[in-house]
């Protein structure tokens, strides 16, 4: 350490702004000699006005002072290391004392010799050394860190059926029920007629249709102390849950079965993918010679009049096995009925979900489906489930309900390719 009160062997008073500059252990020694300085000075004052005798007789009680004051020293040093004792209480894994006050009163034993040696003027100084480093690990269970806001969400899929059809509004005092008509059969006769001849007779009818409006929900317990001590859990919960709803329709909207209170989606009423007229008919027969197929069968049941479809929903991997494929000499294929970028064929975009089985696939005019709501998303709290009030827990509760409306007449307007690889393998020349 060096003492930079010491210059030319010589004690040398520091300013009261470079004494407030030293550490600790500094200005320790440093107040023992400015001290051992003092006592110097008027141990020479006292021989030149009293004599020698008087001075050998207040060195008998030297031992003494000394001895006071290294513990007013002492004291002093505890109350400026006060902030510093806190912080090394939690550092167990060091030898050295736990506080400053031990570590300093260790540091006296240790040194008492070399100290009283100083202040006797029978050395220039001693070295005053606190071994405890203080580190991080000194603040013992602490949970500071900087805090980033928000809440990171699991990823989940994107809605990508529901929004394709048109959205309608369920009246009031509908029973839960929607109804509406569609031609049931026809028959067109309608022929050139000779004079004087008969005309042909052609037949229509048509038949009522009814549809039960299904209801969709979610539910979650939480505990009033959850709601209460972590103010984003309510947010979380009910954006959750919301979400849970939404996602569920999308599914359904695919995927329903029509029954157990399932919206009829468009995997039930889709006619499935036929080879026709080009079966074994395409060389080197690929996924966009069984979508461009599958677009013609569209059009065909639509008589190219009504039906134009608009979405090809496939599963990502299968997209990407499309834009990846190859002829012979390794160059990529890209008909000209494609984007360059691959999301569409012949105009029609291509809509990449994981609800869609891999080497499936579906084509539609999605115009041709009106998706109908009562009201909107419900969203309800309550105590009274069980023992929940007893327990106090809140339960939260999502609920819509939807009917997805595609008349049977407009069936064809869709399309379910069942097997990708299985239509390849049709399409494929002998």
């Amino acid at each position: 350490m060096e003492q930079i009160w010491i210059k030319d062997g010589k004690f040398n008073e520091l300013s009261e702004n470079e004494a407030h500059g030293l550490k600790v252990e500094e200005k320790a020694a440093y107040m023992v000699a400015l001290n051992g300085s003092k006592m110097d000075a008027l141990k020479k004052e006292m021989e030149a006005k009293v004599g020698t005798e008087v001075v050998d007789e207040l060195k008998k009680q030297f031992g003494e002072l000394k001895e006071k004051h290294v513990e007013q020293l002492e004291k002093a040093m505890e109350e400026q290391g006060k902030t510093l004792a806190d912080l090394r209480k939690s550092n167990a894994a060091l030898e050295a004392p736990k506080n400053m006050s031990e570590e300093l009163k260790h540091v006296w034993n240790a040194k008492k010799d070399e100290i009283a040696s100083f202040i006797d003027g029978k050395s220039k100084g001693f070295n005053l050394e606190l071994k405890t480093e203080v580190t991080r690990a000194s603040v013992a269970n602490n949970t500071m860190a900087h805090s980033v806001e928000g809440v990171g969400q699991i990823p989940r899929r994107s809605n990508a059926i529901i929004d394709l059809f048109s959205v309608g509004t369920v009246s009031p005092n509908s029973n839960g029920v929607v109804r509406y008509w569609e031609q049931n059969s026809q028959t067109d006769n309608a022929a050139n007629i000779a004079e004087s001849a008969a005309y042909p007779e052609s037949a229509i009818d048509w038949i009522e249709r009814t549809l039960p409006v299904e209801k969709i929900g979610d539910s979650i317990p939480v505990t009033r102390e959850a709601l209460e001590d972590v103010d984003f859990v309510g947010s979380e919960i009910r954006n959750f849950l919301l979400k849970n709803v939404d996602l569920r329709c999308d599914q359904q909207a695919l995927l329903g079965t029509g029954a157990a209170n399932q919206l009829t989606g468009v995997d039930t009423i889709a006619p499935n993918w036929a080879a026709g007229n080009f079966a074994a008919s395409i060389d080197d027969a690929s996924i966009y010679d069984v979508i461009s197929t599958g677009l013609v069968q569209i059009a065909n049941a639509g008589q190219n009049n009504a039906f134009v479809p608009n979405a090809i929903i496939m599963n990502p991997e299968d997209a990407e096995l499309m834009r990846l494929t190859k002829d012979a000499d390794g160059n990529y294929v890209m008909p000209m009925w494609m984007t360059q970028d691959g999301m569409s064929v012949r105009g029609v975009r291509i809509i990449e979900n994981q609800l869609v089985p891999q080497d499936e696939a579906y084509i539609g005019d999605f115009t041709f489906g009106t998706m109908f709501g009562m009201g909107g998303v419900t969203l309800d709290v309550a105590t009274q489930h069980g023992t929940d009030w007893l327990e106090d827990v809140t339960r939260l509760k999502a609920s819509v309900r939807k009917a997805l409306v595609i008349r049977n007449v407009h069936y064809g307007a869709f399309l379910h390719i069942d097997g990708i690889a299985a239509a390849q393998a049709a399409l494929e020349t002998p």
